[in-house]
């Protein structure tokens, strides 16, 4: 009976051990963001992150009675094809990562701070002499399930090399209510959008950084045309702008009183920073719309140093890329609706940054590729200083 108990236990520890997800291999590359605008021409284009996995013989073994994830699958390729296909999903789907070639692991992180990692191992079991499969599994480490599924049928695709059937959602967010009842009237849109502003101020002002997080995804709902009514996201974009829904623009000037967390909550730090620039780039292209609405808005004194923290984000985008993204979105509309703040990112030296970025997208993150290149545009369509 003891033996028998013992091998039980055993077993159990084997079906419960798991590799060690902690990479050693950050996806950016260190760069100098003193070059001047005619060094920056001159540069190439960055190599691709490699993940190194090496050979087939230097993956690691399928640990004893492992029982991998449901999201799984075993592809009969080399290493470096599945290397190259995962490389470029992410680039395309704008998502960085953290590589441990020793271990075949990374860590990867979608627009939307959701964590999933990448586990590969020797599959013996159907492996032949003319072919050795890969066990590629996807572990979800940090993003609801809908995401997780979204994520891993898209990674799993590009490690096999087939294309993902088209869906008629967009990534990562769940598809829409369809109920056939009647618009609501505008009135009862004022009120619940007013309630529903008031609702993310009071989470906003709390001290748990748990409830400001939740303030932060409610305004972010509120202010994308996917998810809310024209109106609402109208409503909600212009109490953002004007200062009345607190710390939006403190957090992104740093004076926040978050900035005393910031070495003992710097994951949450960081997130809800993110989340406050991708509210500030929502905001910006609804009022866009209107254009003497937005000119008049910023004409504002504060929106002078809004800018500077703004191209201040451009300089970290080797190790905050998804914040350099909403940071260019925001400048991209500031620069196309108002010539004032256009003359004062020439003059504080928007086109090096903007270059920088453009490079770093066009490697890494194909959204801030795509959102620098048309800056590039606007800056030089209006001052021949990048010709």
């Amino acid at each position: 009976m003891s033996d028998n108990k013992n091998e039980s236990s055993m077993q159990t520890r084997l079906l419960r051990k798991r590799p060690s997800l902690i990479g050693s291999r950050s996806m950016s590359t260190s760069t100098n963001n003193d070059f001047s605008v005619e060094e920056l021409k001159k540069l190439k284009i960055q190599d691709m992150p490699r993940w190194n996995l090496g050979n087939y013989e230097s993956l690691p073994d399928t640990p004893m009675l492992y029982v991998p994830e449901r999201s799984h699958l075993v592809v009969f390729d080399s290493p470096d094809n599945i290397e190259s296909r995962l490389l470029d999903c992410m680039r395309f789907g704008s998502m960085t990562g953290v590589f441990n070639g020793q271990q075949a692991t990374a860590q990867i992180c979608a627009m939307d701070h959701s964590g999933v990692c990448v586990q590969l191992f020797k599959d013996s079991t159907l492996a032949t002499k003319e072919k050795k499969g890969i066990l590629v599994e996807i572990q979800r480490k940090n993003c609801n399930s809908f995401k997780f599924h979204n994520i891993a049928k898209t990674l799993l695709h590009a490690a096999r090399g087939s294309t993902p059937p088209k869906s008629k959602t967009s990534f990562g967010r769940p598809p829409p209510l369809l109920l056939n009842r009647k618009a609501p009237a505008v009135c009862n849109i004022k009120h619940n959008t007013e309630v529903a502003i008031e609702n993310a101020a009071i989470l906003l002002k709390k001290d748990r950084m748990d409830a400001n997080m939740l303030g932060m995804e409610s305004l972010i709902l509120l202010t994308d045309k996917q998810c809310s009514a024209e109106l609402t996201c109208l409503l909600t974009s212009r109490a953002v702008l004007k200062g009345d829904v607190p710390d939006i623009k403190s957090i992104i000037l740093g004076n926040d009183r978050h900035g005393e967390d910031k070495i003992s909550n710097g994951v949450h730090y960081s997130q809800i920073r993110n989340y406050a620039l991708l509210l500030l780039a929502n905001s910006l292209s609804v009022v866009a719309s209107n254009k003497d609405e937005f000119r008049s808005i910023v004409r504002m004194k504060e929106w002078e140093s809004m800018l500077s923290a703004l191209l201040l984000e451009l300089k970290n985008v080797e190790s905050t890329p998804h914040s350099a993204y909403q940071s260019a979105r925001s400048i991209n509309t500031l620069i196309s609706g108002s010539p004032e703040m256009r003359n004062m990112a020439i003059i504080l030296d928007a086109p090096a940054l903007v270059l920088q970025c453009q490079d770093v997208g066009r490697c890494q993150h194909a959204l801030l590729g795509n959102v620098s290149e048309t800056i590039v545009n606007a800056l030089s369509q209006h001052k021949n200083i990048l010709a």
